[in-house]
């Protein structure tokens, strides 16, 4: 699940905090035609079209009068920035590609209108989302003012910030990461207050170490942009609002929730006592729910995400569309699979009718209606849509994004769920490396890649390898979580499994019985907490633990009544129940009544294939000992007197 905590802080934006006044006054007056004072007022007022209607006007005039050369360069640059604060980005390119021709063509290589002309470029096509196409002009822009400028200029930092911000976006998180650093620095020794954002700059930074796994060092920034923002006079509620939400962001990753629940609550309170911003509203309700939904208060978490999904509607359909997939996780975790899916395929329409095709969003979109496929025992639809991602984030992304590593790592996971082991081996191996380099030292996205590889290995029989990557799993799991969580019940879960495996029973049990105790305090009669049972189970019946096998079955069985007849964790749990039966000598009639469920659900999932696949084929091979207990139950109740 993803907590955006930098959606309404992008780095992208910051720069644009000069005003059209300020913008304009470059150049003597006596060389270029000035935009007029009717324009500038419309600007400072908010009223984008009688600015814009005021300065093309201007235009007409300043090129009627053919003085030539720079001339008219001011007025173009203002209409450009119009256009950015008016939410046009595509005509905003327009101007700003005008004025840089102006530039390039009349200015020297060193003017200070040069490298803001590149900057607002930059500005302009990546609020199109095209980031690699702007990081060229953003490169400019730094190499033309650390050329023209004293070391440690403001001005140069902030260029740093806005070149940081494409790359953080196209995934090269170590390589903004000392861009934000130093342009801190130089933010810090400046030393006048806050004239030059040393707050937004510190959130960048705060941003960077949060992605490569530097929680401690992100909370601590994070704690200082609170208080910068906490101590101005007078406060404004919304910047201190997003300086709550990036910094419930951090804790509520490190497993923090409580604690971060009470700074989103804080965050909400202050923005709607504000005049209303849907971005940040938005924002602030979406990851309240997430928040919520982490902690299995779904009805709580439904009713956040849902005023999440109307507020961002305002703003961007795409941005309602994303929270949309999110509600569908909701749907999901509380059994409502055919809204769930509905849902996630309406998320998945809004974005491609939102974007080009061949966009990343798209790409992600897709991965994540995959994973929802997945949840829903759909493996083969889900290995599809994957692909489909895959070959658009392969010409959308570099090679090393952590989009493409996640559906590599999903890849693994699908084709190993349809017994293609090998196909999945490199997979994980290029998912991991990918990661390990985007994200060193402890990350939980690395220990997410580190337990496939390691699940991947245990199915092909190299139980010593998945069990030295499963340890240091758990370890880093350990030092990753404040407070017990989901993913440290999972890698106790995963290392519990291989330990049965290879006959560590005594040391699986002590693992799974803390696995157990977490998921059930976390995740009551939630489907998670059925797959830790399943696990569970396994080492009781290694153990001959089976009056507490059989219950813990049944209670299985309960849980997974939530999925439809044909889902695999409901037929596999019907019948994990006939089987201990059996094991136990009941070949009774409730014995029997749970073979016939489970095989009812076998036969609806076959004819759901278009054809006797391999696949298919697959799955009936994975089902024929169903079929055999079955058969064999019958005929010892036909043997037994009534």
């Amino acid at each position: 699940m993803r907590v955006w905590q930098d959606r309404a802080m992008s780095p992208l934006r910051l720069l644009s905090i000069a005003a059209l006044s300020v913008l304009i006054a470059a150049a003597p007056p006596a060389q270029r035609w000035a935009p007029g004072a009717d324009s500038i007022a419309a600007f400072r007022a908010g009223d984008m079209p009688k600015a814009r209607a005021g300065l093309e006007a201007e235009l007409a005039r300043c090129e009627a009068a053919g003085a030539g050369g720079d001339s008219c360069l001011d007025v173009l640059t203002a209409l450009g920035r119009v256009a950015e604060v008016a939410g046009d980005d595509a005509l905003a390119e327009r101007w700003t590609r005008r004025a840089l021709a102006v530039a390039e063509a009349h200015l020297i290589e060193t003017h200070p209108d040069r490298s803001m002309i590149l900057l607002s470029l930059g500005h302009a096509i990546s609020g199109q989302e095209r980031w690699a196409e702007a990081e060229p002009f953003y490169r400019r822009a730094v190499a033309l003012r650390e050329a023209a400028l004293p070391p440690g200029d403001p001005m140069i930092a902030w260029a740093r910030i806005n070149l940081g911000g494409i790359l953080h976006r196209l995934g090269r998180i170590r390589e903004a990461a000392p861009l934000f650093e130093s342009a801190l620095a130089m933010l810090r020794a400046k030393g006048e207050g806050d004239r030059w954002n040393l707050t937004g700059a510190i959130n960048f930074v705060a941003i960077a170490y949060s992605d490569a796994g530097r929680a401690g060092e992100a909370e601590a920034l994070y704690r200082e942009a609170l208080a910068r923002r906490e101590a101005e006079t007078p406060v404004n509620p919304a910047k201190l609002a997003l300086a709550i939400i990036n910094m419930a962001a951090t804790v509520d990753l490190q497993g923090r929730l409580i604690e971060a629940e009470a700074l989103l609550r804080r965050a909400v309170a202050l923005i709607e006592a504000v005049p209303n911003d849907p971005s940040l509203s938005g924002t602030a309700y979406l990851n309240l729910g997430i928040n919520l939904m982490k902690q299995s208060r779904y009805r709580e978490s439904e009713t956040w995400v849902r005023r999440a999904v109307e507020q961002l509607g305002q703003v961007s359909r795409t941005d309602a569309a994303k929270a949309q997939s999110q509600l569908a996780i909701i749907y999901y975790q509380t059994d409502r699979f055919a809204e769930a899916e509905a849902l996630a395929r309406e998320s998945v329409a809004s974005v491609e009718a939102g974007l080009p095709a061949g966009h990343p969003d798209v790409a992600e979109a897709y991965f994540d209606f995959a994973g929802l496929l997945d949840a829903l025992g759909r493996y083969q639809d889900a290995e599809r849509w994957l692909r489909d991602a895959q070959a658009i984030a392969t010409r959308a992304l570099p090679p090393d994004h952590p989009l493409l590593a996640a559906i590599y790592s999903s890849l693994a996971l699908q084709l190993s769920r349809q017994e293609r082991l090998t196909d999945a081996e490199p997979y994980t191996r290029t998912a991991l490396a990918i990661y390990e380099r985007v994200y060193p030292g402890d990350h939980a996205i690395v220990a997410d890649a580190l337990a496939v590889r390691a699940s991947i290995l245990h199915q092909l029989g190299r139980s010593n390898e998945a069990e030295t990557i499963y340890r240091a799993v758990l370890a880093m799991r350990e030092r990753l979580a404040s407070a017990d969580n989901t993913q440290l019940s999972q890698a106790l879960q995963e290392l519990g499994t291989l330990l049965t495996d290879i006959g560590k029973l005594d040391e699986a049990e002590k693992v799974f019985r803390r696995a157990v105790a977490i998921s059930e305090r976390i995740a009551p009669a939630s489907q998670e907490l059925a797959d830790t049972y399943g696990r569970f189970a396994e080492l009781l019946w290694r153990r001959a633990l089976l009056d507490e096998e059989e219950s813990v079955r049944r209670k299985i069985h309960a849980i997974r009544l939530a999925h439809s007849v044909d889902h695999p964790d409901r037929i596999m749990a019907t019948w994990s129940v006939a089987y201990i039966l059996v094991r136990r000598g009941r070949y009774t009639a409730e014995t029997r009544g749970y073979y016939a469920m489970a095989a009812d659900g076998i036969a609806r999932r076959l004819r759901s294939h278009r054809s006797f696949t391999t696949e298919a084929q697959a799955e009936l091979r994975r089902f024929r000992p169903l079929y055999l207990g079955r058969v064999y139950t019958a005929w010892v109740l036909a043997q037994t007197p009534p």
